[in-house]
């Protein structure tokens, strides 16, 4: 029993001691990640999609997929990391993208 308590202690250990600090954005349509140190600087690694794959309330599992990417990425997000805008990137992970209304112009196929 005391085996599976300290090889679960050392994994979790070993799991937060390897998670990389990120920053997320959302602009509305798509997704951004930031991954390492100078996480706060631009976002130039492209959107992406997210998709809540566990949500603990107060954590969360997302997996995360570049466009035009193979393999996802797994990130694990806790409120503890930024109470005060945790209700708001909840908030955006279960609303819909707002894409621009397409045009009605340019739906419309000219006759020849």
């Amino acid at each position: 029993m005391f085996a599976w308590l300290g090889a679960g202690g050392a994994l979790r250990q070993f799991w937060r001691m390897q998670q990389a600090a990120s920053s997320l954005r959302w602009d509305g349509a798509d997704w951004w990640l930031e991954e390492g140190p100078a996480a706060a600087g631009t976002f130039g690694t492209g959107p992406g999609r997210m998709d809540v794959r566990l949500d603990l309330q107060r954590s969360l599992l997302l997996r995360w997929r570049a466009q035009g990417a193979r393999r996802a990425q797994w990130l694990w997000v806790e409120r503890a990391a930024d109470p005060t805008r945790w209700h708001l990137l909840r908030c955006a992970l279960y609303s819909k993208p707002s894409r621009p209304a397409p045009d009605p112009l340019a739906m419309v196929s000219p006759r020849a």
